[in-house]
């Protein structure tokens, strides 16, 4: 497992499929838009390619910035452990 660090907007696009690669079990670290100076870290599945980053969620994290990441809602409630988004 190896770290990464994301400043990017707070939403990825859900697509229905990524490249044909292996993901990687990472830990992925978000600035929180709602405490400056704080960040938040939780597992996830990586792909890269040369022009996109593909995420997987591990497990449901009742986190703000989780949830909106992948779009799953107020406290994951429409969690879907096969969603892949794209940023």
């Amino acid at each position: 497992m190896y770290k990464t660090r994301d400043d990017r907007p707070a939403r990825g696009c859900i697509v229905e499929s990524a490249p044909s690669d292996e993901w990687k079990l990472v830990e992925w670290t978000r600035c929180s838009s709602l405490n400056a100076g704080t960040s938040n870290t939780f597992e996830v599945y990586e792909l890269r390619d040369k022009s996109y980053v593909y995420l997987r969620p591990v497990r449901p994290y009742t986190n703000c910035e989780f949830e909106l990441l992948f779009g799953f809602g107020f406290g994951c409630s429409g969690y879907d452990e096969n969603r892949i988004i794209r940023i």
